[in-house]
């Protein structure tokens, strides 16, 4: 009987153990601290639907303006490319925006996409990609990226051409992030492959000497590692709270931004309407290394939002060595509109 009972005593702790290790497995997540919704207001509203789909958020402590936090971003409401415009925003808490003023309209044909800011001494530039528009054809190209500069926030220069991509089955200037290196400037944006498969091919870098008489050039093409992650095979509640089995899937880059810190470069990055947000980081912008954890796992958010996220562009900076990551996902009472989220990390 007593031999028994400790086989009993023995299989169930070994199940407890298998249980314990599966939601460690399975639920993987960096620990995040003030998770919340973001409120962020579009002009025209009636058109822009007050929708943000892809940030690029910076942080200027001797401020820009008046201002230390600046964002651009582009709406996409129910998949909309004819409104994902570059908006311009600024605040002094990085929670509350104003309601934004429009860099560029929408073209006759084509649509604008993926934009980006960077600030040098007193100019704030804005970029973002066109594609497929009257501009590109003019140039003989399928995608550019383009970009304006402004002195106060309001008025824009003339447009420039930096980046021009003229393959159609393969794209090297998805999602633009720049960077300064001593004297250069490196565009980094993700290398994906559209025909004869949709997928990440990794990292593209141009280099170049001037933002004023744009000179950039591909420099090279680098290969990131994918880790293999868990996502959902089937969830249900258990005891009002959710879990779920898990299936294997290799991560595919899709959108990115970088930060640097302690001269180390970041990306927090995520697949295309994906579970998870993740973390490289790069000490030459070449050899990229990932956090097999997650940044963000939606089935583990899930208990602490309430519904089921996908992520579409994360967005991060570091202040006071706490880093700030930003990232957008679907709505939860209207599943066409994409809202902002704010969470913090160290």
């Amino acid at each position: 009987m007593k031999r028994n009972r400790n086989v009993c005593l023995f299989v169930c702790l070994c199940l407890f153990i298998s249980v314990l290790i599966w939601f460690v497995v399975c639920y993987p997540m960096t620990k995040l601290k003030n998770i919340e919704i973001v409120n962020v207001k579009t002009p025209n509203a009636d058109i822009y639907k007050d929708d943000c789909l892809h940030p690029c958020i910076r942080f200027y402590e001797d401020s820009f303006l008046g201002y230390k936090y600046w964002m651009v971003q582009s709406p996409y409401y129910a998949k909309n490319n004819q409104i994902e415009n570059p908006i311009l925003y600024r605040s002094n808490d990085m929670l509350n925006w104003d309601n934004g003023i429009e860099v560029e309209s929408t073209p006759q044909s084509g649509y604008n996409s993926d934009p980006c800011i960077y600030r040098e001494d007193s100019l704030l530039y804005i970029f973002w990609r066109e594609c497929y528009t009257p501009f590109c054809t003019q140039n003989n190209a399928k995608r550019m990226t383009v970009g304006v500069s402004t002195k106060d926030g309001k008025v824009f220069s003339d447009k420039k051409i930096y980046l021009v991509e003229r393959e159609k089955e393969i794209d090297r200037e998805q999602c633009p992030i720049l960077v300064k290196e001593g004297n250069d400037y490196w565009f980094y944006c993700a290398w994906y492959e559209y025909i004869p498969e949709r997928k990440s091919r990794g990292v593209a870098r141009w280099k170049g000497t001037s933002l004023e008489e744009p000179n950039f050039v591909l420099e090279d093409t680098v290969l990131v590692e994918s880790p293999v992650l868990r996502d959902r095979w089937i969830s249900t509640k258990l005891f009002g709270y959710r879990v779920f089995v898990p299936k294997f899937i290799a991560y595919d880059l899709w959108h990115f931004d970088l930060y640097k810190h302690n001269d180390t470069l970041f990306m927090v990055s995520c697949s295309e309407g994906s579970d998870n947000i993740m973390l490289y980081h790069s000490l030459d912008g070449k050899d990229w290394v990932v956090n097999n954890t997650p940044l963000i796992n939606n089935h583990a958010l899930e208990n602490t939002v309430g519904y089921r996220q996908t992520y579409y562009k994360p967005t991060a900076f570091v202040e006071n060595d706490t880093t700030h990551l930003f990232f957008t996902s679907q709505d939860r009472k209207d599943s066409k509109r994409n809202v902002l989220w704010h969470a913090q990390f160290e």
